[in-house]
């Protein structure tokens, strides 16, 4: 068995899953009350970073409102540029960008593709018209690059511009002697992007070498932890509650913060019953980034289930939530206030938890329809 019947195994296991798609950064889950820096709040999966520390936003801010979600990275501040830096070499990338209100029109915004610091390619510049008027820029490298740098032109007082919605796509995992057009390109890429393989030596693939018996155990294992879940586990927590001007929590479970990013699955069955009184509940996920002093809350669930008096109430909740390194998170039901002095409840919540080794969505720069 040689790599590319190998590649060409796991191509088809990709078809069957669905059209990969670039790495999108939209900026919408990465803090939970904005604005929040860049720099020390972003977790992008898969190791993007940012800087300078410029902050994302929500939606409204100087008349600004977002691409594909509200949220955007809000460049306000000199030098008025930004770098995003890649986990490993890519071929393609697409941005938009628009001025804010404490902008004139005309200013001009570029978009460069650097590879070790240096340019290379040519940059695409867009000149930025009405306040929240998004424009794509574009980047297109075949030797590929490491780093998008976007900056704004000089010639204004106050050049504020937003940036969304970045996209980035590779080509065969940057190996040398894969070429776009080979029937195993897109395999190879999914194969590199979880860990099955790095190819033969750096920056090659060796498409017509012959796997060992002891290369091929290892890349089942690889792919088997790829897409196998971890562990699953539950939890189960109970309170009784007195009446209380403001909500309750109920703490069902805590998980400390990982050393790379993982993908839970959450399953939650809420119950509650009141006395003579009148409550509701929901299933909520918090985050800290300071050891569990404070906790914020970056997704909320739909789903609340409103009990009235001497009533019994049951929901359930279900949701994939993307854990990042060096957060963690709880995982909380939410008694709402209850109605009337001296009254009670009794709230229970079990939560089941599936953990992946990695996202069962496409990896980054899996190869993609948008890129060109």
């Amino acid at each position: 068995m040689d790599r590319s019947l190998v590649a060409a195994i796991a191509l088809a296991a990709v078809c069957v899953a669905g059209a990969a798609n670039a790495q999108t950064l939209n900026f919408d889950d990465v803090c939970a009350a904005p604005p929040c820096a860049a720099a020390n709040a972003y977790q992008a999966p898969w190791g993007v970073t940012l800087a300078p520390a410029h902050s994302i936003v929500a939606g409204g801010v100087d008349q600004l409102v977002g691409r594909n979600g509200t949220k955007y990275l809000s460049v306000a501040t000199a030098p008025y540029q930004a770098t995003i830096t890649l986990p490993r070499v890519a071929t393609y990338a697409s941005l938009q960008v628009s001025r804010s209100s404490l902008t004139a029109a005309g200013q001009t915004v570029s978009l460069q593709a650097l590879r070790n610091g240096a340019p290379v390619g040519t940059p695409h510049t867009a000149t930025l018209g009405d306040v929240d008027t998004w424009t794509v820029l574009r980047v297109n490298v075949a030797n590929g690059f490491d780093a998008l740098f976007v900056s704004s032109a000089f010639g204004s007082a106050n050049r504020t511009f937003g940036i969304d919605d970045v996209r980035i796509a590779g080509h065969c995992a940057g190996f040398a002697d894969v070429a776009d057009s080979d029937i195993f390109c897109a395999a190879a890429e999914w194969l590199y992007n979880r860990g099955v393989t790095t190819g033969c030596t750096m920056g090659t693939y060796c498409p017509a070498a012959a796997v060992t018996r002891a290369q091929m155990a290892l890349f089942m294992q690889r792919l088997g932890n790829a897409v196998t879940p971890v562990t699953a586990w539950g939890a189960v927590a109970s309170a009784g509650f007195q009446y209380s001007d403001t909500p309750r929590p109920l703490n069902c479970a805590i998980v400390r913060s990982f050393d790379v990013p993982k993908q839970v699955v959450l399953a939650a069955t809420a119950n509650i019953s009141g006395t003579t009184s009148a409550g509701a509940f929901a299933f909520r996920v918090r985050q800290s980034t300071d050891g569990g002093q404070t906790w914020s809350d970056p997704i909320g669930y739909p789903g609340l289930v409103s009990v009235g008096a001497n009533q019994f109430g049951h929901a359930t909740f279900h949701a994939i939530v993307n854990l990042f390194p060096g957060r963690e998170y709880l995982f909380q039901g939410h008694l709402g206030t209850m109605a009337g002095p001296n009254q009670t409840a009794s709230v229970s919540c079990h939560l089941i938890a599936t953990f992946y080794d990695r996202p069962a969505t496409e990896a980054p720069f899996d190869a993609a329809a948008d890129a060109p």
